[in-house]
């Protein structure tokens, strides 16, 4: 069986500013959502545990798998996408005038 969790909130969720590949950190909020997550998956029999390098992820994945001999893998290829010089700025979906807008909600007319 294979599982897939996202990381738990940072400052820039809350802001709704587009992390990307910029490596922000959980905030407590997302600290806890992680802490709840382990919680819900302590009777799941894992084998091991594969997450992008980010910080964010790491530390979801350790909370998750906290007390448990389960090893954790980061890999490169579970980076999130890079936004360039989009990363950083806030509501980006809500502002037609950002590349970023036309890839998520109107992927066909995106020109990259």
């Amino acid at each position: 069986m294979l599982y897939i969790m996202r990381h738990g909130r940072t400052d820039w969720n809350d802001a709704y500013k587009l992390q990307g590949r910029t490596d922000i950190p959980l905030n407590e909020t997302g600290r806890e959502m992680a802490r709840k997550a382990k919680f819900a998956c302590d009777e799941i029999a894992f084998d091991i545990c594969y997450c992008s390098p980010l910080s964010r992820a790491r530390e979801t994945a350790e909370l998750v798998l906290a007390g448990r001999d389960i090893p954790i893998i980061e890999d490169e290829r579970l980076l999130e996408m890079s936004f360039g010089i989009e990363e950083g700025k806030d509501h980006c979906f809500q502002h037609p005038e950002y590349a970023v807008h036309t890839l998520f909600m109107k992927p066909e007319e995106y020109k990259g």
